[in-house]
């Protein structure tokens, strides 16, 4: 009988230590359960912010991207009744607005006096190089006058009348320049519209596939010889 009851306390105290285990693993598990729920609760928290931070940064964007298109739109507004005039020798002491007005009367032959709020030559002085002149005219109409006339009466000539376009504009242009010679080398029908350019009446897109073999081989020459081209100073040349 003592044998009996010693086995039987044995098997007491290992059911005991079995029970405290199995209490102790189902406290563990019932923390880890917590632990993960509160996880679970914390990343929702962090999506969240996550999706706002990108909503904000998305709102943001717009906001700048909005600011420049306004900016760029006060530039071109401040610069439509400008015109930029190369080509024209730049004499010690002059008076610029008298040294464009013969210009405009002998070498275009437009014999209307034309009325400018301001003429000044831009660009640092340098020797034996004439720098360009800007002129910012009272009336659109006279602008425009000069901007047509140009193509007419100074081809072949070793002047420019240039449209005057921000920074930002002047580049979008110039990248698309070299396909600009390459089609008027084709002798097809290319126009600057601001920053687009349009080659038989269809708006260009230089990653597409509008253009042929022929007309990549060409355009890839002119990329080649562009270093050598006359590429307009701040604009696009207004006989384009």
């Amino acid at each position: 009988m003592k044998e009996v009851k010693e086995r039987v306390d044995e098997m007491d105290k290992g059911l005991d230590f079995i029970n405290g285990q199995f209490e102790t693993n189902r406290q563990e598990l019932h923390d880890i359960k917590l632990n993960v729920k509160d996880l679970k609760v914390t990343t929702n928290i962090l999506q969240t912010r996550n999706e706002f931070t990108r909503t904000e940064l998305t709102r943001l964007n717009t906001n700048v991207t909005e600011m420049r298109n306004d900016q760029i739109d006060l530039q071109m507004r401040s610069m439509s009744n400008n015109l930029i005039f190369t080509g024209i020798v730049e004499m010690a002491d002059e008076n610029t607005e008298s040294e464009l007005n013969n210009f405009l009367h002998t070498i275009m032959g437009i014999e209307k006096n034309l009325v400018f709020n301001r003429v000044h030559r831009i660009g640092k002085q340098q020797p034996n190089k004439s720098r360009p002149i800007i002129a910012n005219f009272v009336f659109s109409k006279d602008r425009d006058l000069v901007r047509y006339e140009a193509p007419k009466t100074l081809k072949g000539k070793p002047y420019g009348v240039n449209e005057q376009f921000p920074k930002v504009i002047n580049d979008r242009r110039k990248a698309l320049y070299p396909h600009f010679k390459a089609a008027k080398r084709m002798n097809k029908k290319a126009v600057f519209k601001v920053d687009k350019l349009f080659i038989e009446g269809e708006l260009f897109d230089p990653d597409s596939n509008f253009h042929d073999d022929d007309y990549r081989r060409r355009t890839n020459h002119l990329d080649m010889e562009i270093t050598g081209v006359k590429q307009p100073v701040l604009g696009a040349a207004v006989g384009e």
